[in-house]
């Protein structure tokens, strides 16, 4: 049987994926606390399939606190005690011959490779493998700790990290562990996430990109990232169905039920408020961000 699953394994090209948490997408919500997670990619055979929900959009939106004043309420999350930040609290993987995670787990010239059944052993890799996030036709073009994963039957195979789903940290700085695996329930692809910018400058390097509110995929802290920029403008509905808002505004929720496109703004400087009758005094309180309100 084991020798069943090594064939199956070496015949393998790539592992397809179709899908993760954190995508940079479209920012199709506001500021409340419903972003989604990267959902799946697969996990090392070429039947397997993972889905990509994008990366961290944010569905949600946030609470318009009045005409900036204090309203004396607290960011989600302060519960009045010293807070010491999410816990990373990895799955436990199923008992296998090594830990696919494990970069050293096995001897040189080989990789601790995941199997059809769930469990794991060390097999042989290439005799040359490509680095980490680079392309990949097969799993042993990779080295150790990483898997040849596909997002999408149009996009390219790269060479992935491996990392175990609950857990902050493994994939290392600008990653996150939300890439799923299809028929994997612990086992996750490290994927990036959205890169941070500046809200009030619009930053982005890309056209069609807009700086917004976005939270990292693991640790849920709220960000500003760059995310491909919707088509609402200020004034206009937005969140879910509506879409998302244009660079320079955000999605808040108001007192009537639905959620709007506000400007960013800086109180003490630019960038200002350009629509008549509306002034700087809303305010975003997780994300400690500014914006233009219209006259009560």
């Amino acid at each position: 049987m084991r020798f069943g699953l090594i064939f199956l394994l070496s015949l393998a090209v790539t592992v397809t994926g179709c899908g993760d948490d954190d995508d940079g997408g479209t920012d199709t919500g506001s500021t409340s606390d419903t972003g989604r997670d990267d959902a799946s990619s697969d996990a090392g055979t070429d039947t397997a399939t993972g889905e990509d929900t994008g990366p961290g959009e944010d569905t949600g939106s946030g609470e318009d606190t009045g005409a900036g004043e204090d309203t004396g309420g607290t960011d989600a999350g302060d519960a009045g005690g010293e807070d010491a930040g999410p816990i990373s609290m990895p799955c436990e993987l199923p008992a296998a011959d090594c830990d696919v995670t494990d970069m050293s787990a096995c001897e040189a010239g080989e990789a601790c490779r995941p199997l059809s059944d769930g469990t794991a052993m060390c097999l042989e890799t290439g005799d040359e493998t490509v680095a980490t996030n680079e392309e990949c036709m097969r799993t042993s073009d990779c080295g150790p700790g990483d898997l040849c994963v596909r997002y999408g039957a149009d996009e390219p195979s790269f060479c992935l990290r491996l990392c175990r789903a609950g857990s902050i940290g493994e994939c290392g700085e600008g990653y996150a562990c939300n890439g799923g695996l299809t028929d994997r329930e612990c086992l996750r692809a490290c994927r990036p996430i959205a890169p941070a910018c500046d809200i009030l400058a619009q930053d982005c390097p890309d056209d069609g990109q807009a700086c917004t509110l976005a939270r990292h995929p693991e640790t849920r802290a709220p960000y500003f990232a760059c995310r491909t920029a919707g088509e609402n403008g200020i004034g206009e509905r937005c969140g879910g169905d509506e879409g998302g808002c244009t660079s320079g505004t955000i999605c808040i929720n108001s007192s009537d039920g639905n959620a709007y496109c506000r400007q960013v703004c800086n109180p003490d400087g630019e960038p200002r408020c350009t629509e008549d009758g509306e002034t700087c005094r809303g305010f975003a309180p997780t994300w400690e961000v500014s914006y233009c309100r219209p006259a009560a």
